[in-house]
Formats: C-alpha cells, structure tokens, sequence
C-alpha cells in the first residue's frame, strides 16, 4: 500500500508550501513588483470594485476600490458603446474623487515608511492610478506586475509543483493493518494559525505481486488508484484494477480532446423551444450545448461535462455559451422573429468563476440583447456550496 508523506525540505518559506519563494527587493524602485516580492510590502491593496473583491482576492488584502460596483458598470458600458476616450475621461474623475477620499481616510495616519502594494485585474491603470499618486506623495508603493491573475497563475504552477514535494511510503501488511485509522488521523482538524482545518486522505493499494513486481510499476498502480478513491468520495481507500489504468487513460486522452475542441470551435448549441402550457405559444428557448466530435460525430453533455468540470475547462466553455446564445437570439431578432427568453445553464464551477457576470454582461452589450431576455439557470448545488457567496454573485446578476 503506497500512501504519501511530504519530503523534508531545509528551506521551505516556513512551511508555507504555496507562498512564493520571496526576493530581496528594492522598494525605492519604480518598476512594477511580482509575486515573488509580497513579503517585503506592509499591505497589499487590491484596487478592484467591492464585487471583484468578494469573489476572490489575495489573502490579507484589503480593498481600496477605485471604481465601485456601480461607476464599474457604468465605465465599462461607455468604453463598448461610446468610445475609449469618452471611458477614460469618466474614469479619470470617478477614480480621482475616490482615490481623494482614501487619502483623507486610510492613508492619513500613515507614515512616510510606508510600503503598499498596489493590486488589481490585470496590473492596468486602476492600480497604476493609485501606485503612481502615492508614489508622488513620498510613499515607497509599487503596482503589482501581471495584477490578481499574476497571482492566480503562480498558485496553480506551485500547485502543480506540489507532488513533486512528496515521496512515497510504503504501508504493508494484511487487512486490519491501519488503512482506517491512517485515514482517521488524517481527518484530525489541524491549526492553521487560529483557525482549524479538516483535510481528508484518499488511500490507492496495489498488491505485489499480483499488480506488479517492480516498485515503480507498483507505485504507479497505487496512485491510480488513489485517484479512484477520490472520485469515490474521498477519504477513503481502493484496490487497484486493471481497468482503472485503461479508464485513466480515457480520462486523460478525453480532457486533451476537449481542449483541442475550445480551440477548433467543434461545440455546437441546440435549442429547445418553451411553450406555455396552457396556451401553447412559444415563450423561450433553452440553449444546449453539444460536442461535435471529428470522430465520435455529435456528443450530449453527459459523456464530456464532468471531464470538463473536473479539468477546468467548463469555464472556457461556458464563455463561449454565453457569447454563442446571445449571438443566436440576436440573429433571430434580425429576422423579426421572437423566440422569447434565451435560458443558459451554468454549473456550479462556472457560477464561481469571476467572469461569469462580466462575460454575460459583455456578451448582451456586443450583440445588443437585452437583460430581460436572458435567463441563467442554476442547480441548487451551485446556490448552497456557499450562500453568501451565491447571494453576492445573483445581486451582481440582478443588477445587469
């Protein structure tokens, strides 16, 4: 039975196994900071609307909108329907007059050794407005190179680097041996700072020498069958199959073919119309999505959907739906036809992801749909993973 245990490392940022491997910095430098220079700041500011901010942001960050949820709206709706200039000029004083307040507020009582890092989307001129006004103040403030998505994109690499910090140890015996009480121990809350955690384990178990006679091969039927234990459920354990190799492989080669497929457009939408029950008229239509697959032909959502949710990719999808849907009841409307409410599902993945309201938003303005005639569909999963989150996400919906 393989399980797997950290490999002791002489320099590991404190343990803190995602934080970044930090450089020596000069603050007095104007240049834009990165990832790697968080520690050497008294604060990070993220610039970005309250919304924005809600839905994820750098730990320990503290929010100093520049632009708020509603002025957002309104910048961004000048710069698709008006023009660049007209956007920037609107910005320029909303942003000015919010910014005035900061200073009259939070950096008031702050002394000239000061040192903010300044965050937001994409490092654009939201925080760059900021970083450059405290800079001509005194204070030693950066702008934070590549913005919030720099720091997502370094959280997903380190995850990607974490199993290379862990070895195998090898757990034998026959059943009775500690396979539950192993997953017991690690159900313990644990202390990070003040605050307990719960994680769980999930156990593969191959069998020498019926599943293999040399370790790596051993090692490598274990761990796929680890991960069937967590598809199971999690914090358990399985025995590994032979079949398990060959479905892994099919897992594998299926989430390589649905990224060639966002690549060469080969998702289609179908469209179910709605019809009043009662008095039969046609009241909106359901968009579906379907894969049509260069060698498999046309494929419902129930044989790639998970594999899409469990990569990632249902987010690239799902902005392509958006933006499909709106283009198809656009092309209708043209034609004088009414087909009435285009409804789009989203899963509970596509719900969190923080282009959701911004991508629906986009669309309807590029083909000039208007709210009230989209509808969002959502399972009951997406609402209750976290309420208040949810709650946040359907008033920004609300609000388009």
């Amino acid at each position: 039975m393989a399980a797997l245990q950290p490999r002791p490392r002489p320099c590991d940022n404190d343990g803190q196994l995602i934080a970044p491997r930090y450089r020596p910095l000069k603050v007095e430098s104007r240049l834009p900071a990165t990832v790697a220079d968080l520690a050497a700041f008294d604060e990070i500011i993220d610039v970005r609307s309250p919304g924005e901010f809600a839905e994820d942001h750098i730990p320990g960050a503290i929010n100093l909108p520049v632009l708020d949820n509603a002025e957002r709206e309104r910048v961004g709706t000048l710069y698709k329907q008006v023009s660049s200039f007209e956007a920037k000029k609107v910005g320029a004083a909303l942003v000015s007059r919010n910014i005035a307040q900061h200073l009259d507020t939070w950096f008031a009582g702050k002394p000239k050794s000061y040192r903010p890092l300044v965050v937001c989307w994409r490092g654009g001129s939201r925080s760059g407005s900021l970083t450059h006004i405290l800079q001509k103040i005194g204070f030693a403030a950066m702008q934070l190179d590549g913005g919030y998505k720099a720091y997502r994109r370094h959280v997903v690499a380190e995850l990607a680097r974490l199993p290379g910090l862990f070895g195998y140890r090898v757990v034998s015996g026959p059943t009775g041996s500690g396979k539950s009480r192993l997953l017991q121990a690690l159900a313990r809350p644990v202390l990070l700072g003040n605050t307990p955690a719960r994680v769980s384990g999930s156990i593969g178990i191959a069998m020498f020498p019926d599943d293999a006679s040399d370790f790596e091969t051993l090692a490598k039927h274990a761990d796929v069958a680890m991960y069937q234990a967590k598809s199971l459920g999690r914090a358990r354990y399985s025995f590994f199959l032979p079949e398990f190799n060959t479905r892994r492989q099919a897992s594998v080669a299926l989430e390589q073919q649905l990224s060639e497929a966002i690549e060469r457009r080969e998702f289609v939408l179908h469209f179910q119309p709605q019809v009043h029950a009662q008095q039969g008229h046609l009241v909106g239509c359901e968009a579906l999505l379907r894969w049509l697959h260069p060698a498999r032909g046309l494929l419902a959502p129930g044989e790639f959907i998970t594999m899409a949710e469990e990569s990632g990719l249902i987010a690239e999808i799902g902005l392509w739906v958006r933006d499909e849907a709106c283009a198809q009841l656009a092309r209708w409307k043209a034609q004088g036809l009414n087909p009435g409410v285009m409804a789009i599902n989203v899963s509970a993945l596509e719900f969190r992801d923080h282009r959701l309201v911004d991508s629906l938003r986009d669309a309807m303005a590029r083909h000039g749909i208007a709210p009230q005639d989209v509808e969002v569909e959502l399972t009951e999963s997406a609402l209750m993973a976290d309420s208040d989150t949810s709650l946040r996400i359907i008033d920004r919906l609300v609000e388009l």
